[in-house]
C-alpha cells in the first residue's frame, strides 16, 4: 500500500511539474493553447518510441491505436498523469477499519 501511495506522489509531482512548464512555454511563446497533449510531449522527447509504440499497438489491432491510444494520448499530459497518480493513491489509501463488534 506505501508503495501505491508513493507513486501516487510522484505521478502527481510529475503532473504538477508539467502543467508549470506548459504554462511557463506558453506564457512566454505568446500561445494560445495553455497545455500541450501527451502525444506532443512524447513526440518533442522520444519520437522514435512513440512510433515503435504505434506500430506495436497497430500489429495488435488497428482499432485499438486508432480510436482509443489517440484519443488517451490527445488528453493534456498533466491530467493524464494527474488522473493516473489520483488512481495509484486511491489504490494505496488506508483503509478504515470497522469495528463490527461495537453495539
Amino acid at each position: 500500500m506505501q508503495a501505491l501511495r508513493f507513486l501516487g506522489g510522484m505521478f502527481l509531482l510529475l503532473s504538477a511539474v508539467i502543467l508549470i512548464a506548459d504554462y511557463t512555454n506558453a506564457r512566454g511563446a505568446l500561445a494560445p493553447s495553455l497545455t500541450v497533449s501527451m502525444a506532443r510531449h512524447w513526440a518533442s522527447l522520444a519520437p522514435t518510441t512513440l512510433a515503435a509504440a504505434q506500430k506495436s499497438i497497430q500489429s495488435v489491432s488497428p482499432l485499438l491505436w486508432d480510436p482509443l491510444a489517440r484519443s488517451l494520448l490527445a488528453i493534456p499530459a498533466w491530467a493524464l498523469f494527474a488522473a493516473i497518480g489520483g488512481l495509484f493513491a486511491w489504490f494505496g489509501r488506508r483503509r478504515r477499519r470497522v469495528n463490527i463488534f461495537v453495539n
